[in-house]
């Protein structure tokens, strides 16, 4: 594989300083840039509910060139527009959950004009090879998407080293399940630990496709696992 060996700058250390080239003044443009896109009415629910996260994501994503690729697992198509307007990645590219080789085309508008379009290629990213080759991005994102995997993740991690570019990086970001917020329910005994820990409606729209969170992870428990190879990981 392209990227096996070592992949300079992409240590937890290494990519905390990499935020640096993001300036924080830019958070106020990401949430007027998100809120600007025309979304239906579930899609801007969601964004209400999440936009203090999704910024922060963002925050995390190192500005792209021209010239680079990123790819975005589970792109809802909020967050992944500003990839290219707002980051400057040249190539933006989705995943979703779906049947290995079947590409959608996504279409991102602001009052009515087209501002942004990428193809979203569907597969599962705990047991397909993703279909790109090696080193083809300069970023990966993975938000919210390790908490909901049934399988070892390895599969998934591996797939994302194979396809990034010696010194790329990975944003992952996963609830945190030693949080102020999961700690109080254990001592106060007043609700499950997890940060969200609902099963999916069985009559919502994403029945056949969404899945409960299997395991949330405490930081500590990231930063050993994941740092080699390294990624950036934020737990909200």
């Amino acid at each position: 594989m392209a990227n096996s060996g070592k992949h300079d700058g992409a240590t937890l250390e290494g990519m905390t300083k990499a935020t640096a080239a993001t300036p924080p003044g830019r958070a106020q443009d990401f949430e007027a840039f998100l809120r600007s896109l025309d979304l239906p009415e579930n899609g801007l629910r969601y964004l209400e509910e999440s936009m203090s996260r999704l910024v922060r994501t963002l925050m995390l994503v190192p500005p792209g060139a021209r010239s680079d690729a990123v790819l975005e697992l589970g792109a809802y198509m909020q967050m992944t527009p500003a990839l290219a307007c707002l980051l400057g990645y040249g190539e933006v590219r989705g995943a979703y959950f779906g049947p290995l080789g079947q590409t959608d085309s996504k279409v991102s508008t602001i009052d009515g004009k087209e501002i942004f379009r990428c193809e979203v290629d569907l597969f599962d990213v705990e047991r397909d090879r993703f279909p790109y080759e090696d080193g083809r991005f300069q970023t990966v994102l993975a938000c919210e998407i390790i908490e909901h995997l049934v399988l070892d993740p390895m599969h998934m991690l591996l797939e994302i080293r194979r396809v990034l570019r010696p010194g790329g990086t990975l944003v992952l970001t996963t609830p945190n399940v030693t949080s102020f917020t999961s700690v109080s329910r254990i001592l106060t005994q007043s609700g499950n630990p997890q940060v969200y820990s609902q099963y999916p409606n069985p009559e919502g729209e994403g029945r056949e496709s969404e899945s409960p969170h299997v395991r949330e992870y405490p930081l500590k428990s990231c930063a050993k696992r994941w740092s080699r190879p390294a990624s950036r990981s934020s737990l909200s």
